[in-house]
């Protein structure tokens, strides 16, 4: 029997009942993402982001699902442990940075000191994956 306090229905980790299982493992953490620009996907926002946090352990402590941010503004995401905010800032062109900050960090996703690897947008949609310290 899968405990949803930790699972959640669907059998995936989430991150405030992991977090508790687990503790929060400082020093290096990624972030995952996944951006939509709205040509993909059914929202009023100019872009839509999915993201997912891992702690240095590799355990996912945070995750935002369908993250509407217009062009150019930024988004702090909920549903985290870390213990400051993290923030998303939509592009303002699909060929434009996706911006990020922790803390006092910030950096864009072709800043590769945060060991950024992120694509092109193909057919409306955007991967790519950060480190930062944590």
């Amino acid at each position: 029997m899968v405990d949803e306090s930790v699972y959640g229905e669907d059998g995936i980790a989430h991150a405030l009942g992991v977090q508790a299982l687990h503790g929060l493992g400082t020093g290096r953490c990624g972030v995952f993402k996944n951006a939509n620009d709205k040509k993909k996907c059914d929202t009023t926002a100019d872009y839509r982001f999915d993201v997912f946090i891992y702690d240095s352990a590799g355990t996912l402590v945070g995750e935002a699902d369908l993250l509407d941010i217009p062009s150019g503004s930024t988004a702090s995401m909920g549903g985290t442990v870390l213990p400051s905010a993290f923030g998303v800032t939509a592009p303002n062109v699909d060929g434009d940075a996706v911006y990020m900050t922790y803390g006092d960090q910030n950096w864009g996703s072709n800043d590769q000191a945060h060991q950024c690897n992120f694509g092109k947008f193909d057919s409306g949609n955007r991967d790519g994956d950060c480190g930062f310290a944590c």
